[in-house]
């Protein structure tokens, strides 16, 4: 199974053009959840990985970003925002539930 995590809710979008109208041309990034469970925890969590990995690419933060900038964009409102939709749209209660806690206690932290 794919999920495409870009900047389009309509097709798990993720990235600047995360409010516009026409995403079309929005950056777009395939996620991959064929070897996992979703309803299992582990899985869940492989799949949240996958799906911020993803985020952060579509977002403007590759592998070879400075470690400053990345660390930016993994707190910024695109990465989250588009992992939000990818989540919805999985309807996955495990990973909803996981990525709802994980992001109330960004929330708590960043207080």
């Amino acid at each position: 199974m794919m999920f495409t995590v870009a900047a389009a809710m309509a097709t798990l979008t993720i990235g600047p053009a995360a409010f516009a109208a026409d995403t079309s041309g929005a950056p777009s990034v395939k996620v991959s959840y064929r070897d996992l469970d979703p309803s299992q925890p582990r899985d869940a969590a492989r799949l949240l990985h996958r799906f911020e990995n993803a985020a952060m690419e579509a977002c403007g933060a590759s592998t070879d970003s400075l470690t400053e900038y990345r660390n930016s964009v993994r707190h910024s409102v695109c990465v989250h925002d588009g992992m939000a939709r990818a989540v919805a749209a999985l309807n996955a209660p495990v990973v909803t539930n996981l990525f709802e806690a994980q992001a109330s206690a960004v929330t708590l932290a960043s207080n």
